[in-house]
């Protein structure tokens, strides 16, 4: 995302720091009070006659919105509003900028603050800890909320910890389907005009696989590309299926020569099949990309010994889609697949 105004900037950067200076710090341990009487203070200093916009609440690690982080999105704008303060209308910061730049135009700060329909702002984060712990078995979430004024001061910091329960960390886990239906639904680049040409197809209408039976994808392709084959898995793992150590092109692959190109090729054949989890059916995907500059996916595990296992983690996810952003004149196809025992 570009920014187009320097003041706008500064506050989106004094946004997404979380300062501890000059900061109203609170926090309750051992998880005695609740987290309303924590936010407390922090509300008696934004007052009751400021108009505020809660902006979604992010996962620390992958910086996105998630299911947890818009629970406690809700009870945020509840404890204002309970408390006398006006709460504004949910827009989400970042989209302000984006619906400017769609359009070719600027946004002013003025503007910025106009549409966002507030003069107090808080935005946070959250982390999860302590997971498999024999006290908190589900983890601890640790939460930072930071007030920020319409002259971009700091009006302070509000922190909360507490124990997940398992309706809670369920929803983190569910987080990971969203990121990777995000990948999934990745297409191209961004321009239509310069994303090769690319379709792929698995061997089998429809793509039903009994467990450790072979299985191959046939792609049709532009000669004079790079070829990437990644594994979208049931449990929220990815692995690079193609280009791996058994090419002499890892880890980024080199132009394709042919049109055609079949995945694995005849003497591999046996060693590529899919696997259920712990012998239940699965649906997996299998992301296919074409692009016209080479990409680096090494980060993904290969399969161990030439077999397609799950052995990734589930922030791998995260790291394809940034992999994906950084490289112009791409183009996608996602394939689907069910594996039963």
């Amino acid at each position: 995302m570009r920014f187009c105004l320097n003041s706008v900037l500064a506050l989106l950067l004094l946004l997404s720091m979380f300062c501890m200076s000059c900061a109203v710090r609170h926090g309750s341990s051992p998880f005695g009070n609740s987290f309303e009487d924590e936010l407390e203070p922090l509300i008696e200093k934004i007052g009751p006659r400021n108009r505020v916009a809660v902006s979604a609440i992010y996962e620390e690690r992958s910086g996105m919105a998630t299911p947890l982080g818009n629970r406690w999105r809700d009870r945020v704008e509840k404890a204002l509003t309970d408390r006398g303060v006006r709460v504004a209308d949910r827009r989400e910061l970042g989209i302000l900028i984006d619906d400017a730049e769609s359009f070719g135009g600027r946004i002013r700060e003025n503007d910025f603050w106009e549409q966002a329909g507030a003069r107090t702002i808080i935005v946070g984060r959250y982390a999860v800890v302590s997971r498999n712990s024999r006290e908190h078995p589900c983890g601890i979430m640790e939460l930072t909320l930071k007030a920020v004024g319409r002259d971009t001061s700091l009006i302070g910091v509000a922190m909360w910890s507490e124990p997940l329960g398992p309706g809670d960390a369920q929803s983190e886990e569910g987080k990971w389907s969203v990121f990777q239906d995000a990948v999934a639904n990745l297409q191209d680049s961004g321009s239509i005009f310069d994303r090769p040409e690319l379709s792929a197809r698995m061997d089998r209408q429809p793509a039903v696989y009994p467990e450790k039976e072979p299985a191959k994808i046939i792609i049709d392709i532009q000669p004079g590309v790079y070829l990437y084959i990644i594994g979208l898995h049931a449990d929220f793992t990815a692995s690079i299926i193609y280009p791996n150590i058994f090419t002499n092109s890892y880890p980024t692959g080199k132009p394709l020569e042919s049109s055609r190109f079949e995945f694995p090729p005849e003497d591999f054949v046996k060693n590529f099949h899919f696997l259920t989890i712990d012998g239940k059916a699965v649906t997996e995907r299998i992301k296919v990309v074409a692009s016209k500059k080479p990409m680096d996916f090494s980060f993904l595990p290969e399969p161990p010994n030439g077999e397609y296992l799950k052995t990734g983690k589930e922030s791998d996810i995260l790291g394809i889609k940034k992999a994906l952003e950084k490289v112009d004149g791409w183009f996608g196809v996602t394939l689907k697949y069910r594996v039963e025992p």
